[in-house]
């Protein structure tokens, strides 16, 4: 590439944060508490809807996705299908509770059921997995956007990250949820719109090339029947629900935005349509995953290392024109702060009403983003495989106990007891131990290869000692 078009694509992207940060601090310029929390349930669920793909789909989607057609072709397709489920289980089970009891965040919903406690603990164990899940999707955007124009220059790594963090913190602490919904909206088009344009782009490059057709099959096949393999359809389906259901439905993130609709029904068509949305946009990316490695292979280059550079390489280590490589930039950008600036918001929120931290929005804000530039920044040194398998990884064990306590709460009898303070926290630091024994003893003695369905076994744990602890059997008294 030569410095003009560095000098050009440098220019697209201080434009663009510029323009988001301008248009979010416009729009939260007047916010009052309410709007940050809950945008005074006034927010229209066509909009919510929309900004939920983009906050969902974040920087991971954008670049590991497509990477992962490297090495399980469109098999992760499978747990998008699993997804679904999940979000009709939310949009039918979940979001009547929550509307049904009233607060701001859904773990406030816990507190009559498992105590202050339980309400502290699964924001606790909220607040580690949203940590860890935005710093790892600031970090991808941030390590690109280093390897494209700050790593040349000679400018550190941490530096990236700031810079992005700044602008989030910029437009978003103070108007919260009321300007994430718009802000969020606008990125979550400017994304789809890159998206096409580089698919269309990659295919007008393969089409016409003889072996195109072959090498695409290969890379498109979704279906795995062997039960012992990580990819089979049982295995991946069924984490696609419990992913869906932790990280959509136990997720303050993703849940402050149903709750600011106006009403239960306005709610469910923002969850219906989200979902369903969701299954061409994945489709989306992995079709932009398995053209792209066509067309490397179409050039004679091998897939690169670590994989999520294979978008990297096909458009700037190419001859693809400089407006798709603006696409890319602009689709990259918007992706990573629909998604780090909605979980930061989030965060603040939960430490406001589940932890009892005073409502100091902007300097919890400016806190919380300094924790995630700090495992960003250690993480760029620990980078091997893509950045969504150690997502999933993380929530199997993080998510797990959340799952396990709003089990309890589904499940739990009249003549069962409130657990005990201690229980829920032995319940909840003891499930993740197990968890992760059980699964290391399976994978070192057995041929078995988990995917990410012991996250229900984590859960499953959680509720378990939740029940041996609080059942009492049958009453003595009448």
């Amino acid at each position: 590439m030569t410095v003009p078009a560095y000098s050009v694509l440098g220019i697209v992207v201080l434009a663009y944060l510029i323009g988001v940060t301008g248009i979010g601090w416009w729009i939260g310029r007047r916010a009052t508490l309410q709007d940050f929390y809950l945008a005074r349930r006034r927010a229209p669920w066509l909009a919510v809807a929309i900004g939920m793909i983009g906050t969902t789909l974040s920087g991971i989607t954008f670049l590991s996705v497509p990477a992962w057609v490297i090495t399980t072709q469109w098999k992760y397709f499978q747990m998008v299908l699993g997804y679904f489920v999940g979000y009709l289980i939310i949009a039918y089970g979940l979001l009547p509770f929550y509307y049904r009891t009233k607060g701001v965040t859904i773990y406030e919903r816990l507190r009559p059921y498992v105590g202050l406690t339980g309400q502290r603990v699964a924001a606790i164990y909220f607040f580690l997995a949203r940590w860890v899940g935005a710093s790892l999707r600031l970090y991808l955007v941030a390590w690109l956007l280093h390897e494209l124009f700050f790593q040349p220059m000679g400018f550190p790594f941490a530096l990236t990250v700031a810079l992005t963090l700044l602008c989030i913190w910029l437009y978003s602490s103070t108007g919260g949820i009321r300007t994430l919904i718009w802000t969020d909206l606008l990125q979550t088009l400017v994304m789809l719109f890159a998206t096409v344009g580089i698919a269309l782009f990659l295919w007008t490059q393969v089409k016409t090339n003889p072996e195109a057709p072959e090498y695409l099959a290969m890379s498109m096949r979704i279906w795995d029947w062997s039960p012992l393999t990580r990819t089979f359809f049982g295995k991946y389906f069924l984490s696609g629900i419990l992913i869906a259901l932790v990280m959509t439905g136990l997720d303050q993130d993703m849940m402050q935005k149903n709750l600011a609709c106006r009403n239960l029904p306005d709610a469910q068509k923002n969850m219906l349509l989200f979902a369903t949305l969701l299954l061409p946009v994945k489709l989306l990316f992995l079709a932009v995953g398995a053209l792209a490695l066509t067309y490397l292979h179409s050039l004679g280059m091998r897939p690169p290392s670590p994989p999520e550079k294979l978008l990297l390489v096909a458009l700037f280590q190419t001859h693809a024109p400089l407006t798709i490589q603006i696409l890319f930039l602009l689709g990259l950008l918007a992706a990573a702060l629909s998604s780090a600036d909605s979980a930061l918001t989030a965060l603040t929120t939960s430490l406001q009403r589940d932890l009892g931290f005073p409502p100091r929005r902007r300097l919890q804000f400016a806190l919380l983003a300094l924790l995630v530039f700090l495992f960003a920044v250690t993480f760029y040194f620990w980078h091997q495989q893509t950045i969504i398998h150690y997502l999933f990884r993380f929530t199997v064990y993080l998510y797990g106990p959340l799952l396990g306590l709003f089990a309890w709460l589904a499940l739990k009898k009249k003549e069962w007891r409130s657990p005990a303070p201690m229980l829920v926290i032995l319940a909840c630091v003891c499930a993740p131990l197990i968890t992760w024994l059980m699964e290391t003893a399976i994978q070192h003695w057995t041929p078995y290869e988990p995917a990410y369905e012991f996250l229900g076994m984590n859960g499953f744990i959680t509720w378990f000692i939740l029940y041996i602890g609080t059942r009492r059997g049958k009453r003595k008294h009448k």
